[in-house]
């Protein structure tokens, strides 16, 4: 099952890193959220629309099959500098 939650958060930096093994790309950012920051796993679609150290209206899923949580979409109209 895979559940979507809708979140808000800054972006504090976004990276990607490729595995050596398979070739495949993983996308990642650090953001802050009220007194908490962490890492959160992104699509290569919300890497690309995103910038540092602006805030997001994200929308995230967690997926009980593999265990995973990440952001798969952003509300680029509720962006704040």
């Amino acid at each position: 099952m895979k559940v979507k939650v809708e979140m808000k958060a800054m972006v504090i930096n976004k990276s990607s890193q490729k595995n050596e093994k398979n070739g495949n790309i993983y996308y990642g950012m650090n953001v802050a959220q009220q007194d908490d920051a962490g890492r959160i796993s992104i699509t290569e679609e919300v890497f690309n629309l995103i910038e540092p150290m602006k805030e997001y209206l994200f929308v995230a899923e967690f997926n009980d099959k593999y265990g995973s949580f990440r952001v798969v979409n952003v509300d680029l109209g509720k962006v704040k500098a």
